[in-house]
Parts: C-alpha cells; sequence; structure tokens
C-alpha cells in the first residue's frame, strides 16, 4: 500500500513537472518569437517618409537614391536601404567624421558596428569656428545616425 501511494505520489510530481516545463517552454517561444518579429518590423519599410525628414541639408541629399527613405511600422523615419546609406553618409560627411575622431580618437573608424558610439558622442563634439560645410555635414551625420539606428533590427 505505501509503495502504491509513493509511486502515485511521483507520478503526480512527473505529471506537473511535464505540464510546467511545457507551460514554461510554451511562453518562451512565444516571447521569442514576438521580440524576432517586433525587431524585423524595425528594419521594414511600411509608408512614405515625411517629406521635411532632411530639413537643412537638402542640398548634400538632394537626387542622392541612397538616403531613400520611409517609415516603419512604429512610425519612424528608417531607410529603405541601410548598407547604401551607410555608404552616402560616410562620403558625404567625411570632414564630420574625421573632426569627431580627431577630438575622439577612441571612437576609431566609422564603421557599421560603431555607428551608435559616433551617435552618442556626436553632441560633446565641439564645433565652434566650424565653417558652414562642415556644419551641414555635421546635421546630416546627425540625421543619418539617427535614422540608421531607428531601423536597426538588432535594437529593442
Amino acid at each position: 500500500m505505501k509503495d502504491k501511494l509513493v509511486l502515485a505520489l511521483a507520478v503526480l510530481l512527473a505529471i506537473g513537472a511535464v505540464s510546467t516545463l511545457g507551460v514554461m517552454g510554451y511562453h518562451f517561444v512565444k516571447e521569442l518569437a514576438t521580440d524576432a518579429t517586433g525587431n524585423q518590423a524595425r528594419a521594414k519599410v511600411v509608408g512614405e517618409a515625411p517629406a521635411n525628414c532632411f530639413k537643412g541639408v537638402e542640398m548634400l541629399t538632394k537626387g542622392e537614391s541612397r538616403f531613400a527613405v520611409g517609415v516603419n511600422v512604429y512610425g519612424a523615419v528608417i531607410f529603405k536601404n541601410r548598407s547604401a546609406a551607410f555608404g552616402a553618409a560616410k562620403e558625404k560627411c567625411f570632414r564630420a567624421i574625421d573632426e569627431m575622431r580627431c577630438q575622439h580618437p577612441e571612437l576609431g573608424s566609422f564603421r557599421k558596428n560603431t555607428v551608435d558610439n559616433y551617435y552618442d558622442m556626436i553632441w560633446q563634439i565641439n564645433w565652434d569656428g566650424a565653417d558652414r560645410e562642415l556644419m551641414l555635414q555635421r546635421q546630416l551625420l546627425s540625421q543619418f545616425m539617427e535614422y540608421y539606428e531607428n531601423g536597426n533590427p538588432r535594437k529593442g
């Protein structure tokens, strides 16, 4: 009798443990799937961007298809082609990037995986005495980095 009671208790505990693991696993997978879908949605253009996205720096972006923007499902402005926009920003904003690197050498090269470091640091740069061209590049670089980060599927 005692052995049957212990066996029944062990079976009930095993069923409870398996049920608990199943429920936890379901919620874990559901959370991962939601996160992956949400993150991918950050990088997908679903609408037209406002016409004034590059206000003040139109002379640097006009006619440049690599800076084409749209909005994602969250309404944030993002680039239609992040890689092409990165290349265009590197070309169009080379003086601003060099100035940032001169003042903060720890930033290193301007690469896709260092954009967020530059984005954090752009407001700490001393732009006093900069000419108009450099200030336009700084403004474009700032806008570029915001839109680039908005569309980063690895951000959450």
